[in-house]
């Protein structure tokens, strides 16, 4: 509750929390709510993908950046803005890049 107070008060917020707590919540409904690109950085890749067919499912544009990323146009696509919530991941390759 306190990361979306945060947020409807338009204030940055860090959210460090346990597995299964809802940390999910405190991104995608900001990106449902203000139809912008969310950022999410995360290092675990398999919780991404999992995430974005989850997302998708229920008609919510979301992609993965990332060395598990096997399309190379998703990079394109998410600069362009095509997705709602974007997961990336900090490896060497994607740090580089940015």
């Amino acid at each position: 509750m306190e990361a979306l107070g945060a947020w409807f008060s338009q204030q940055d917020c860090l959210v460090l929390a346990a597995t299964w707590s809802g940390k999910s919540l405190c991104f995608q409904l900001p990106a449902l709510l203000t139809r912008k690109v969310v950022v999410v950085i995360s290092p675990l890749i398999s919780l991404m993908h999992d995430q974005c067919l989850k997302l998708s499912k229920h008609g919510i544009s979301a992609c993965f950046l990332g060395s598990g990323q096997p399309d190379n146009t998703v990079e394109k696509k998410a600069m362009n803005g095509m997705y709602s919530v974007v997961y990336l991941s900090l490896s060497d390759e994607v740090y580089n890049a940015y």
